[in-house]
């Protein structure tokens, strides 16, 4: 279930300006605009039985930061590039950034004790040209 959302501007001047020089070399940066990059925000909760089915973000890049208490109370949940035949057991605390048009999903949730709030947070950014 989701917890947040929020939309905001993302980079600072220094930051983008990096980003114009690595879009020099490479194809996927080539349309970088400093005034029109910006981010989503959203946090999520996977708590027993819950998934993520697959799909595809409208976005740039995503950014998904895993979440938990540790010890960590379930199983599952793994971040999956079925394309890719990939999975990412993704730790507390852990960033995966990738191309938002690659396909992705997030397994089953199995928690294995009961508890509040025991199972699988994410932030995620979309980050994303304006509109």
């Amino acid at each position: 279930s989701s917890i947040f959302y929020h939309t905001r501007n993302l980079f600072s001047d220094e930051i983008t300006s990096k980003m114009y020089k690595f879009a020099e070399s490479n194809y996927y940066f080539h349309h970088w605009n400093r005034d029109s990059i910006r981010d989503s925000i959203i946090a999520q909760y996977y708590d027993h039985g819950d998934y993520y089915k697959s799909h595809k973000d409208t976005a740039l890049f995503s950014a998904v930061t895993a979440l938990y208490q540790k010890p960590k109370a379930f199983d599952g949940g793994r971040f999956v590039f079925p394309e890719f035949d990939y999975a990412v057991d993704l730790e507390d605390n852990m960033t995966l950034v990738f191309p938002s048009v690659i396909t992705h999903e997030v397994e089953e949730v199995q928690v294995r004790t009961s508890g509040k709030m025991i199972g699988r947070f994410s932030i995620t950014n979309f980050i994303n040209f304006r509109t």
